[in-house]
């Protein structure tokens, strides 16, 4: 997301010094205890690629849910669904509510009832919301106990029902989503949403303050949106039934759109559309192979569509946009054209069929397939989508793999030289911890981060470092890449030892300037 400043306090971890061969022998390196284990169980190779045994859980998720825009609610009910892949017994399901953050008794601004888990089963069993092996309800970490541990190659599926109300957003609030004045929402992190499971740490338990971002695992996701009768929605994934929400006219012109490059309004800002549009069917949506989803929904939106061709494929980019910002959104989806083509040209093809831009009281967020955008930063925004949506890196801990990443290649794709683009300046904090994998991590990565790839790009070249990057995004497509695997990854790549970069860049406190 777009740099803010912020405040945190960080608990760090004790820090043990750990050293590990990677393509030669070298004992300059930190690496922790559970990535030297890694190498060892072949789920990760000292090359920086993904091992012969990696493994990571693939959730299924089925969503039903209605908004209430009067009263700012959403009800929903669901399953989440997933096969244990890793070698080991899981004990526990621990599902993350992220609204927890705005209830009173967590100090969130503005306060909000959360999210509240209803029901509860697991494998057709109901689980006992008051009982001892449930904690952490009202906060942004659910612990259930499981009554039998899941083998491995066993599956289970949690059903549950919930209720989450929509925090509103005032001047100057950096929510992530929101709701102005009960007409415009931007949904996200509203559904219980399986916690990341790892070969290196297991359960991610972090709790969510607001600052850090994310770290979830890919899935798939078959979604039912209930909203009021001629509302739009602009969501994450692609829409299953046209016929029954849209009218025949906008479905003629979508259905334009996908046969040639063009720009198209498929409903005119300002435009009332007629009430009964929709009224009996709810959105629905599937995403395959994402860490999230997100959408907008609003009486007051307007819809346009840019059509590109991208790689020989066709990309619908949409904009749902207010009247105040209907012009910058339809703006932006054409320079969202040009930024997608040039990222997947010079990295990997974008990995979706559309992307949507949705307006609202947030700004500049990314989830995977859509942006909440007012219509700037769509180089940095965008770049996203390569890093963390398609390389799933650890934001909450370790953000300068996708926040440095995003600046650099906005920068790159609007044409700067390396040397030309900008970045705050440089931290006292390292980046790294050595033995660190699970530690919150103060938000480091626009500044420290896009100076340490601009100052690799200058000691190796630009194209080499791009290509570097293009290995390092194929072989971690879909998949999850700690620090180590990426310093591993540039290494096989540019064919030397970075051992003192890393250290300067990563472990070390000093200012270091883009040209060392």
């Amino acid at each position: 997301m777009a740099a803010r400043a912020i405040v945190v306090t960080v608990l760090l971890a004790s820090i043990a010094t750990r050293s590990v061969p990677a393509q030669q022998a070298r004992d300059t390196i930190p690496v922790p205890p559970a990535v030297r284990a890694a190498h060892l169980a072949g789920t990760r190779a000292r090359t920086g690629a993904p091992g012969s045994k990696y493994w990571q859980l693939w959730p299924r998720y089925e969503l039903h849910a209605e908004l209430d825009p009067a009263r700012a609610t959403l009800r929903g009910q669901g399953t989440v669904s997933f096969v244990n892949t890793s070698p080991t017994p899981v004990t526990e399901l621990v599902l993350r509510l992220d609204q927890n953050r705005f209830r009173s008794e967590s100090g969130g601004t503005p306060q909000t009832r959360g999210i509240a888990i209803l029901s509860l089963a697991v494998n057709g069993t109901a689980v006992d919301l008051a009982g001892p092996q449930v904690s952490g309800l009202h906060s942004t970490v659910a612990r259930i106990r499981l009554a039998t541990p899941l083998l491995p190659h066993a599956s289970l599926t949690a059903a549950f029902e919930w209720e989450y109300e929509v925090p509103k957003a005032g001047a100057g609030d950096a929510l992530r989503q929101g709701h102005s004045d009960h007409r415009t929402f931007q949904m996200a992190q509203w559904y219980p949403r399986l916690a990341m499971y790892d070969d290196l740490a297991g359960w991610d338990l972090a709790p969510h303050d607001g600052t850090h971002e994310f770290f979830n695992p890919f899935g798939s996701y078959l979604v039912s949106l209930r909203v009021p009768p001629g509302w739009l929605v602009g969501a994450t994934g692609t829409l299953e039934n046209p016929a029954e929400v849209l009218e025949a006219r906008e479905r003629e012109l979508l259905r334009i759109a996908a046969l040639v490059d063009t720009t198209l309004p498929i409903v005119p800002t300002g435009a009332a559309r007629p009430r009964d549009v929709g009224s009996a069917a709810a959105w629905r949506l599937r995403a395959d192979s994402v860490n999230d989803f997100a959408w907008g929904t609003s009486s007051d939106y307007g819809w346009t569509v840019t059509s590109r061709t991208i790689a020989t494929k066709r990309l619908l980019i949409h904009a749902f946009a207010t009247p105040a910002r209907a012009s910058e959104l339809t703006e932006a989806t054409r320079q969202a054209g040009d930024v997608i083509a040039g990222l997947s040209e010079r990295i990997v093809p974008y990995a979706w069929p559309s992307h949507t831009l949705v307006d609202g009281p947030e700004g500049a967020m990314e989830y995977p397939g859509l942006t909440m955008s007012h219509g700037t930063a769509i180089p940095h925004e965008l770049a996203h989508q390569w890093f963390p949506m398609l390389v799933g890196t650890d934001e909450t801990r370790f953000d300068f793999l996708d926040e440095g990443f995003a600046t650099l290649l906005a920068g790159i794709i609007s044409g700067a030289t390396p040397g030309g683009i900008g970045a705050t300046s440089a931290t006292s904090e390292p980046l790294l911890h050595s033995a660190d994998l699970r530690t919150p991590r103060f938000v480091l990565g626009y500044g420290r981060g896009s100076r340490m790839l601009l100052a690799l790009s200058k000691r190796v070249g630009e194209d080499r470092l791009l290509n570097a990057i293009k290995r390092y995004a194929a072989d971690w497509r879909f998949k999850h890449p700690s620090p180590w695997d990426f310093m591993a990854s540039m290494e096989t790549s540019l064919g030397e030892p970075l051992d003192t970069f890393w250290l300067d860049w990563l472990f070390g406190t000093k200012a270091v300037g883009s040209g060392r």
